[in-house]
């Protein structure tokens, strides 16, 4: 994969890059940023997107990825276009927030344990992720950090109040992954969509908080050390799961688990989500496209066991 590296901006609609066909065509690397290229002519598919001023290459968004690789990532191009129309969805969290006041260490014998309890959630596993009683608002708050700093929270009601959930004002959690500072450390990192669901599977899972998946959330999953990666979104989610899938293969070792209809992770016995994950086949564009047109896995060649009662983890 050609890597442009990250470009330098007009101040019009352009952005430059250095160019990597001057090396060929020139004899020299091309080190004063020559290659122009216009998102706005991608998206509205105008030929020759990229020319270079030094060595008079041009020509189309393939052509420039396709130089070392038989399979052009064209997310790429989706990815450049999502920077230029949507550059919010790719910043990271820049507002310094902090814990509400009030809040406490989740103690046995309290409202806030017994629900944990009711979840099959454990003291341990309360302490590893930092959870907090709110009794005021009577609330679990589950942070969300990233390289040890507060970025996020969750706060979620444990007797039934409305909204079932709370978040920090003025920040976007779109750009946040729960639990992604340990779980990235793993040989094998699970996507999950809620935060409960990534608590049910292990340690090793991250919450996206919504199906609707960022582009800077993929960079954060990409970025990781683990280099393999099993998506595990809920059924209804199988589209934005291909999606995923397609997005990190270029980055990762890619497998596509499905849950059983009707069901989340926090809803299976430990057996049944066991053999989900181990028997999640390895993501390829044939795969993606079956699950699409069938809506999921769930045929002839994955039979999963009867949904069991949740287990602790």
């Amino acid at each position: 994969m050609i890597q442009l590296g990250d470009p330098i901006e007009t101040g019009g609609i352009e952005l430059r890059y250095n160019c990597p066909f001057c090396l060929k065509r020139n004899g020299t690397e091309d080190t004063g940023w020559h290659l122009y290229m216009n998102p706005e002519k991608i998206i509205n598919s105008i030929a020759g997107v990229f020319f270079c001023q030094r060595c008079g290459a041009r020509g189309s968004a393939n052509k420039l990825f396709n130089i070392k690789t038989e399979d052009p990532p064209a997310h790429k191009w989706s990815e450049i276009i999502s920077r230029f129309l949507h550059p919010e969805l790719h910043a990271p969290v820049s507002t310094a927030i902090s814990m509400p006041d009030g809040v406490r260490p989740v103690r046995p014998n309290t409202q806030a344990g017994d629900y944990l309890t009711s979840r099959a959630i454990s003291l341990d596993t309360a302490i590893f992720y930092e959870m907090m009683d709110w009794p005021e608002r009577q609330r679990i708050i589950i942070p969300i950090k990233e390289h040890g700093k507060l970025v996020y929270w969750v706060a979620r009601s444990y007797n039934g109040q409305e909204p079932k959930y709370l978040n920090p004002k003025g920040v976007p959690r779109r750009s946040v992954l729960f639990n992604i500072d340990h779980a990235g450390q793993q040989d094998t990192l699970v996507v999950a969509e809620g935060i409960i669901s990534a608590i049910a599977i292990g340690r090793s899972a991250i919450a996206t908080l919504s199906k609707m998946i960022t582009p800077r959330q993929i960079e954060l999953i990409a970025d990781s050390k683990s280099p393999n990666i099993i998506t595990c979104l809920d059924p209804d989610a199988i589209n934005e799961a291909v999606d995923l899938c397609r997005d990190l293969r270029p980055f990762k070792n890619v497998r596509i688990a499905v849950l059983p209809v009707g069901s989340d992770p926090a809803d299976l016995s430990y057996e049944v989500l066991k053999q989900v994950l181990d028997t999640a086949p390895v993501y390829n564009d044939w795969l993606g496209m079956m699950a699409r047109l069938n809506g999921g896995l769930n045929g002839t060649e994955f039979q999963y066991p009867t949904v069991g009662s949740h287990h602790e983890r």
